[in-house]
Order: structure tokens, then C-alpha cells, then sequence
């Protein structure tokens, strides 16, 4: 009797880091991840080495099989989750095997003491680390992301400024901390068991790309390749009950905060309530916030209620009351947030790392590690096109940092924060509502904390 057809739809899936790079590490224990459908793609790519003889007949003898191909391995894809919950969400591993670097950090709580926007007392400022995001929740209403710029016990200075003074035990949530790295990335090991008995496994991954679509009113997908080293094809049942993760929920686009910070330069003869810039390369506008040092190092933002002056010539802004004035010459900062003029209804992101083979002569495998080659981070918004201004100024900006953060609840937030977003492909699309779809590259920046293109948290 023949075997049966294979339906591939009952698969369960674990991703599990290796304790030994390059070995099959057993997947006793682990949690399964639950893919979204038609998007996994497994492959046992191997190269043909073509047959170079000439014989007596007009056909060609049969190649022969040579190593296991660079892309050795696949795709899948699956759903954003925020909260540092236990089993961990499916992102886990491969966000820690892409990026090199993972901090768990644990709850705090502000204290007593210094209670700035930008810089506070905290209960273990021990456990915090520079380049970190953190989440503080300052009233019941406001939470505010900041990365962390440094410690110095018992106080994080952090960046952008909270978005009002904490107080005494306002929460610190914990959160799942990764920055991408130069060095130390861990290998993980794939296993997809399908039809009960059928076992195919691959040791030595590495994540290669990750895909991620912020669009209103979607689920947020995480769609990632990766390249494996040794692959592994037999009939193996799967010994473990399938553990998933069911909470938190998939974030969903809905309110997602997008916001761009520009470091300017102060001029003239500032007032509380008005502010000059020097001819910053955007375009200020109403719905902008101010953030002006108002003396010893102390932030306070505003927001912007006027603006006169274009991008290329001083601009200036009327806001509410600084407690004090900001000084000429000195750095000022003004953060856009992404209205629905400035984002449309999307907002991609695409990490992609390339994976150098190892190979050596003497390997049963022809391959004996891998390494990561260079990496960019693109993004890429759908603004709405409104007018030749927008497009030539206020959207043509050569550098900015970036905060998008979504979800809104403690334990089901995720925040990504890059210091330096270049624009380098704005165009229009003319359709029945006309866009400007701007392509961004992040790169590293140059001030104080760890500045990696991007640092991804979930809190």
C-alpha cells in the first residue's frame, strides 16, 4: 500500500537556541510557534555539479550532488506580541539570534530623589543598561519610552525626555531588550514535525532577513528567512505536547505612535513662549513638540502652536511656557509625530543580515560554521502627498531619530527606536488619493548610549 498524502497544515514548529553553534539541539521543553498559514517555506536545497563528459549517445550522464546550498533552510512568518510572558513570545529566539544581544530587564520603580524628564532615581539602577528602552508609566493615562543613556546609581538619564515629570514609585515595566550587535550572535536549531512521524530539522540557523508591516487595522506580521547549515530528514515523531503562546494577544496597528526627533540650533532671543531655530532642513509645524534644555541639563517639551518660516530659513515657533527660556546657540529638539498626513496607513520595516558560509575541505558536510557579512535596515512610510512643501521640505530630511511604538497596555507594548533615519527614495504615486512613499535607511548614530541602527523592546 502506498503512504499517504502528506497535509502539511497539522505541523508543529519549535525554534530553540543552540547551546553548541552548529549542533541539533534537543527541543525537550520548548514552546512551539504558531505560523501564520501559507507562509512557511522549508527547502533541502543542494548543488547539482553538472556531468562534463562526452560519450558515445547524445545524452548527458547525471550530475552529481554537491554541498548543501547557502540557502539551506526557508521562511515563515507569524504575529507580533508584546509582554514578557511565559511560555515567551514566538519572536523570541530569532530576535536574540538576528540581533546578537538580548537584556531581560526586570520591574523597577522610580524613586526618591532627582525626578526630571530626562533623568531620574530608580530603585535598581544597577539593572539597567545603556541603549535599553524602558517603559515608565507616569500617571494612569501617560506612559512614556525612553532609551536609556547611561547610569550613573541611582539615576538613568534617558532620551527623548518622558513626557511629564515621574514621581515616587511610578512603575518601571519590565521589558525584553534587543540592540543589534557586531559579535556574538547565538545559532538556533528549526524542527518541523508534520503528519505525526515525519521529522525535518535543521542545526546552525541564522535568521537572514525580517519583514515587518505596521497597517491600520492588521495584526503586526513578522515575516522572516533564515539559512541553516546541517539538515536533517527522517521519521521522527514529535515526543512533546505542543505548548503555544496564548497571551498576550497579537499587537494590532491601531494608534501606533510614530514619532521623528530633529536636533536644531537655537538663535536669536528666545522668550518661554517663543523660539527661534536656525534654519533647520524640515518643515516645523503646529502639532510638532519643542524640547529646550531649561537649565542644568533639565528638559521640558512643548508643543508647538505656531510657525512661521520655511525649511532652509530660520523658522519661528510659539509654543506654551518653558519654566525657562532656552539660550542662543545651544541644542533644541523638536519631535514630529506621525499624524495621518505624514504616515498614511503603513509603515514597512526590513532588517537583512547576510550569512557567509564556513567551508572546509575536511567537513562531512563541506561547511563547518557560518558568519554574518554586513547588514542594512530599511524603512519605508505611505505618507499622503499634500503639496510640492511637503515633499521637497518637510519629508526630505537628511537625518532624524526615529520612536514607533505600538500597543498601549503594561504587559502588551512593543517600542523600536533607531537614532539616525536617513530619507533616500522619496517618490509619488498617483492614485485615487495621491502618496509619497518615502524610503528611509537607519544607520548609526554618533551621541551618548549605544547607538545600533535600531534596538526592538517588548514590555
Amino acid at each position: 500500500m502506498s503512504e499517504q498524502l502528506t497535509v502539511l497544515r497539522n505541523t508543529d514548529l519549535y525554534a530553540i537556541e543552540e547551546s553548541t553553534a552548529y549542533t541539533l539541539e534537543d527541543h525537550t521543553g520548548a514552546s512551539a510557534i504558531k505560523i501564520v498559514d501559507d507562509t512557511l517555506d522549508l527547502n533541502l536545497n543542494r548543488s547539482l555539479l553538472d556531468s562534463m563528459y562526452m560519450t558515445s549517445n547524445l545524452g548527458q550522464d547525471a550530475p552529481q550532488a554537491g554541498m548543501w546550498a547557502d540557502d539551506l533552510g526557508g521562511s515563515l512568518g507569524f504575529f507580533l506580541r508584546g509582554g514578557a510572558s511565559t511560555p515567551q513570545p514566538d519572536q523570541h529566539v530569532f530576535l536574540k539570534c538576528l540581533f546578537g544581544t538580548e537584556d531581560i530587564q526586570a520591574a523597577d520603580t522610580v524613586a526618591t530623589g532627582t525626578l526630571t524628564t530626562d533623568q531620574f532615581s530608580v530603585t535598581t539602577a544597577a539593572s539597567h543598561n545603556a541603549g535599553n528602552l524602558i517603559r515608565v508609566q507616569t500617571d494612569t493615562a501617560v506612559f512614556s519610552v525612553a532609551k536609556v543613556l547611561s547610569v550613573a546609581s541611582p539615576l538613568l538619564n534617558v532620551w527623548p525626555p518622558l513626557l511629564e515629570d515621574p514621581a515616587n514609585t511610578d512603575p518601571i515595566q519590565a521589558a525584553y531588550n534587543y540592540v543589534l550587535a557586531d559579535t556574538g550572535h547565538p545559532t538556533f536549531s528549526m524542527y518541523a514535525f508534520f503528519e505525526g512521524s515525519k521529522r525535518l530539522a535543521y542545526a546552525g540557523c541564522r535568521p537572514s532577513s525580517l519583514n515587518m508591516t505596521f497597517e491600520v487595522g492588521e495584526r503586526i506580521p513578522m515575516n522572516w528567512t533564515f539559512a541553516g547549515l546541517t539538515p536533517y530528514y527522517d521519521y521522527t515523531a514529535d515526543g512533546e505536547t505542543p505548548v503555544y503562546q496564548t497571551s498576550p494577544k497579537p499587537l494590532i496597528t491601531l494608534g501606533v505612535d510614530v514619532a521623528f526627533t530633529y536636533a536644531d540650533i537655537v538663535t536669536g532671543s528666545p522668550s518661554t513662549t517663543e523660539t527661534v531655530l536656525t534654519a533647520p532642513n524640515h518643515e516645523t509645524a503646529v502639532g510638532d513638540y519643542l524640547c529646550v534644555d531649561v537649565g542644568s541639563g533639565v528638559y521640558e517639551w512643548q508643543a508647538i502652536t505656531g510657525v512661521s518660516g520655511n525649511a532652509g530659513a530660520n523658522q519661528t515657533l510659539d509654543h506654551a511656557a518653558f519654566s525657562s527660556a532656552a539660550t542662543a546657540t545651544e541644542t533644541a529638539y523638536v519631535k514630529r509625530v506621525e499624524g495621518c498626513a505624514q504616515t498614511g496607513a503603513m509603515l514597512d520595516l526590513t532588517v537583512e543580515h547576510e550569512v557567509l558560509p564556513v567551508n572546509c575541505i575536511t567537513a562531512s558536510y563541506g561547511k563547518v560554521a557560518s558568519k554574518y557579512g554586513k547588514r542594512t535596515v530599511t524603512l519605508n512610510k505611505n505618507a499622503y502627498f499634500r503639496s510640492w512643501e511637503e515633499y521637497y521640505k518637510r519629508d526630505n530630511v537628511v537625518g532624524a531619530e526615529l520612536m514607533v511604538i505600538a500597543g498601549s497596555t503594561a504587559n502588551n507594548t512593543f517600542a523600536m527606536y533607531s537614532p539616525n533615519i536617513i530619507n533616500v527614495e522619496p517618490s509619488l504615486s498617483f492614485d485615487e488619493l495621491m502618496l509619497n512613499p518615502t524610503a528611509m535607511q537607519a544607520v548609526r548614530g554618533t551621541t551618548t548610549g549605544n547607538e545600533a541602527e535600531i534596538v526592538f523592546t517588548y514590555f
